[in-house]
C-alpha cells in the first residue's frame, strides 16, 4: 500500500512559506519515518492522470521560513517559468487592466484552461504514477490551481482512496479579502473535491468546523472529515545576539538589531487579511510612550495590500524604529523569535497560524486576534485581543513591552514528526485502515467525528 502525495504547486515554487512549507515538511517526515502506509511516492497533476515526481526536486529550493532566494516566490526551472507567466497574467495589474473587464464566467474559463495547460506542460516528461486499489492519494498542496479532480477521478477509478486537505476556507468565508476570480476558482474546486474525495482532512479543528458549517449552510454533501495540527521544529535553546548582531545563530536579518534592542515581531506575508495597517496604527501610538521599542516586520509582499506595502516602504520610522525584513531563513527567524519581546498576529482569518506555534515553542509571548483557530492554539503565553480593536491592541502591546517576566515555553509542544504521526492516524481512520503502533485516543488532533 502506497501513500501518494500531490506536490504539483510546491515543486514549481521557489518559496517555502505557507502551504509549500507544510507540504515540504510533511513529505520530509513521511519519507523518513516508518508508518503503516509503507511506501511514499510524490505525484503531480498531468493530463487526466497523476505523474511521478522525484522527491529530491522538492529540496532544490532554499529552505526558508518567510521567503526564499527569490523573495517574490517565483517558480523555478523552465517549466516553472510557464507557471510564473501564468501567475503574472492572472494576478497582476495586467489582468486588472484587461481581464477584469470580462465577465467573471469568461475569466474563470480562461484561468482554468491556461492553468491546467501550464501544469500539464510542466509534467509532460514525467511517467504516469502507478496508483492501485487500496493506495491512498493525499492532496495536501494548493490543488485549486489546477483541475485536480480530473486526476482524482482516474485514481478513484483504480480503487484508490483520495484524501483532500483543506487549509482554510478564506476565499469563501471572507471574499472581500481576495480577488473575486480566486473566490470563484476556489468555490468550483471545493464542490468538485467534495464530490470526488473519499475523505477530507483539515489542519485544525477550527478549519474543520468551518468546513462543516459551510457545507451545512450551502446544502453540500461532504465525506468524512478529520483534523490534525501542524508542527514546528525550532529548538528551544537560547541564542542571544552579541552587540554587533553576530552572536551564535545570528545571520543577515539579525544584523540590523543589537543585543540591547527591544522589539516586537510580526511574521507573515504582507497581505490584506494580516492587518498590518492595524498594527502600524497601533504602533504609532505605542511609540508615543515607548519610542525605544522597534517593530520588526518579517514577510514578503502579498496580494491586495498595495496601500500598506507602500506605507511600510515610505514610513518615517523605516530603518530606524520600523524594520522590514523580506527574506529570513529558519535560523534567522528562530533568533528573532528568541530575542523578541513578543509576536503580534493581527489576522482577520487563518486556517492555522504557524508563527504563533513557532513563537510559543521558543518562549516568545504572543498577542493575537481573537479568532477561532488562535483560541484553539493559545496557551498561557498568548494574549487575545478583539479583532479590529486598535485600542485593545495598543494596550496589549504596552503590557508585553512593560512586563519583566521570564520566557516560558509552551508545555504541549509538537514537532513536524508529531504532526506527521497525527496525520497518518487520521488518514487511517478516515479510510478505514487499521493503525499499528498508534494509540489513537492519545494522539493530539486525531479526532474524527462522523455522521455530521
Amino acid at each position: 500500500m502506497t501513500l501518494f502525495i500531490d506536490c504539483s504547486y510546491t515543486r514549481l515554487n521557489a518559496s517555502n512559506v505557507g502551504i509549500t512549507r507544510v507540504v515540504r515538511n510533511l513529505v520530509r517526515h513521511l519519507r523518513s519515518t516508518p508508518h503503516q502506509f509503507g511506501d511514499v511516492s510524490l505525484i503531480c497533476f498531468g493530463d487526466y492522470q497523476f505523474r511521478k515526481v522525484d522527491a529530491e526536486s522538492l529540496e532544490t529550493t532554499p529552505r526558508s521560513s518567510v521567503g526564499a532566494a527569490n523573495s517574490t516566490g517565483a517558480p523555478i526551472g523552465f517549466a516553472g517559468a510557464i507557471i510564473g507567466m501564468l501567475r503574472f497574467v492572472t494576478s497582476s495589474s495586467l489582468r486588472s487592466a484587461i481581464t477584469n473587464r470580462l465577465p467573471l464566467a469568461v475569466q474563470y474559463q480562461l484561468a482554468r484552461y491556461f492553468s491546467s495547460a501550464a501544469y500539464a506542460f510542466a509534467a509532460r516528461d514525467l511517467a504516469p504514477a502507478d496508483i492501485r486499489s487500496g493506495d491512498v492519494v493525499l492532496l495536501a498542496d494548493a490543488a485549486w490551481n489546477y483541475n485536480a479532480w480530473e486526476c482524482v477521478a482516474d485514481a478513484r477509478s483504480r480503487g484508490a482512496h483520495v484524501v483532500t486537505m483543506i487549509h482554510d476556507l478564506i476565499p469563501l468565508t471572507h471574499p472581500e479579502l481576495v480577488d473575486r476570480l480566486f473566490t470563484e476558482v476556489f468555490h468550483v474546486w471545493l464542490k468538485r473535491m467534495l464530490l470526488y474525495s473519499s475523505a477530507l482532512v483539515c489542519n485544525s479543528q477550527a478549519t474543520r468546523d468551518e468546513v462543516l458549517t459551510y457545507c451545512h449552510e450551502k446544502g453540500l454533501h461532504h465525506p468524512e472529515i478529520g483534523y490534525f495540527h501542524l508542527g514546528s521544529d525550532f529548538k528551544a535553546t537560547d541564542q542571544s545576539m552579541s552587540p554587533d548582531g553576530g552572536g551564535k545563530g545570528a545571520t543577515l536579518a539579525d544584523r540590523s538589531l543589537s543585543a540591547t534592542d527591544r522589539y516586537i515581531l510580526v511574521v507573515g506575508s504582507v497581505e490584506k487579511r494580516k492587518r498590518h495597517d492595524l498594527l502600524l496604527d497601533a504602533f504609532e501610538r505605542v511609540w508615543e510612550t515607548h519610542p525605544e521599542i522597534k517593530l520588526v516586520v518579517v514577510g514578503r509582499p502579498g496580494g491586495g495590500a498595495d496601500g500598506v506595502i507602500e506605507r511600510l516602504k515610505s514610513h518615517p520610522a523605516r530603518n530606524t524604529k520600523l524594520l522590514w525584513i523580506v527574506d529570513a531563513n529558519d535560523d534567522e527567524l528562530a533568533n528573532l523569535y528568541r530575542n523578541a519581546r513578543g509576536l503580534v498576529f493581527c489576522s482577520v482569518a487563518e486556517g492555522y497560524g504557524l508563527p504563533l506555534v513557532e513563537a510559543r515553542q521558543l518562549g516568545c509571548r504572543v498577542i493575537a486576534s481573537d479568532i477561532p483557530v488562535f483560541r484553539e492554539l493559545a496557551d498561557e503565553g498568548v494574549i487575545l485581543f478583539p479583532t479590529h480593536d486598535t485600542d485593545a491592541l495598543v494596550t496589549a502591546i504596552r503590557r508585553v513591552v512593560e512586563a519583566e517576566c521570564e520566557r516560558v515555553h509552551r508545555r504541549d509542544q509538537w514537532t513536524w514528526a508529531d504532526s506527521t504521526r497525527q496525520l497518518v492516524s487520521v488518514i487511517a481512520q478516515l479510510v478505514g485502515r487499521r493503525v499499528d503502533g498508534y494509540a489513537l485516543s492519545g494522539v493530539r488532533g486525531s479526532t474524527l467525528e462522523q455522521g455530521e
